[in-house]
């Protein structure tokens, strides 16, 4: 889930822009894993503005959440020196590399980069144009920021683990229908599959009125026991071809029964449970 959001400065107002375009700019990041109650735990540095490669996109951040992926890699993960943290990010392309086709100069942009390459808790972030979105209008960049890491979960949850399509039927349990995954996945299913009943799992009266509002048919109270099983992946009951895959995304099997199978929400079709 998403914990925080976090609006971004105009990069007009750092120092270091050239022509235009700064030639260094601010990321915040670590250097090495300490606990968050270090002052050192996240530091703050000029880093030099990289030029796009073939397929990237130079954003301007204007926003950026932070999730728990962001302190499981600043507890855990090396920072060969230094290491910018962050994923979700939204704001506007300033540059692009030489064969970049989906977007141009001054488009507006969200996104979930990858752990592969620096994060994007920085002035400028370079991303692969393949796997960013057009930010909609609608919403602002705060609020864009917000949706990347939590959506596209929800999204793999329904469509390329549970395969549901719009001609899907029986009952969808969403356990932990509050947090940022579970909130989410109650409005696409509400939105994308009208022959699936929704019950979800929330914690006292205001939160059940909540996931009701988001599309749960039935709230429940956590103080009820769920006991997940396992079986053959998918049901055979299962109905409907699988949707399109988003591009840039492969469809990966559902894990085995185990610890594992036990982190995504349990599913029901036509009276065959996934687990």
């Amino acid at each position: 889930m998403t914990t925080g959001v976090t609006h971004v400065r105009h990069p007009d107002a750092q120092c270091g822009i050239v022509g235009g375009m700064s030639t260094t700019h601010t990321a915040i990041g670590y250097t090495a894993n300490l606990p968050a109650t270090d002052p050192e735990s996240l530091v703050v540095r000029d880093v030099d503005t990289a030029q796009p490669g073939p397929r990237d996109l130079l954003v301007d951040v204007r926003a950026v959440s932070v999730n728990p992926v962001d302190r499981k890699l600043r507890t855990g993960a090396p920072a060969d020196g230094f290491r910018v943290l962050g994923f979700d990010a939204a704001g506007v392309v300033r540059a692009v590399g030489a064969e970049v086709s989906l977007f141009a100069p001054g488009d507006e942009v969200f996104y979930a980069g990858t752990i592969d390459r620096p994060g994007t808790n920085q002035r400028f972030h370079l991303v692969d144009e393949r796997i960013v979105g057009p930010k909609p209008a609608s919403i602002s960049f705060a609020d864009a920021a917000s949706l990347p890491l939590t959506a596209i979960t929800a999204w793999e949850t329904l469509f390329d683990r549970f395969r549901l399509t719009e001609d899907s039927t029986g009952t969808l349990l969403v356990v932990g229908a509050t947090g940022g995954v579970g909130s989410i996945l109650l409005q696409l299913a509400e939105a994308l599959l009208p022959g699936v009943r929704v019950i979800a799992t929330a914690s006292d009266a205001e939160r059940q009125a909540w996931v009701r509002d988001l599309g749960a048919r039935t709230p429940s109270t956590t103080t009820e026991t769920c006991r997940p099983r396992c079986s053959t992946w998918p049901p055979a009951a299962w109905t409907g071809s699988s949707p399109p895959i988003p591009r840039g995304r492969s469809r990966r099997t559902r894990p085995s029964c185990g610890p594992s199978a036990r982190s995504s929400p349990s599913t029901t079709a036509r009276g065959t449970s996934s687990r």
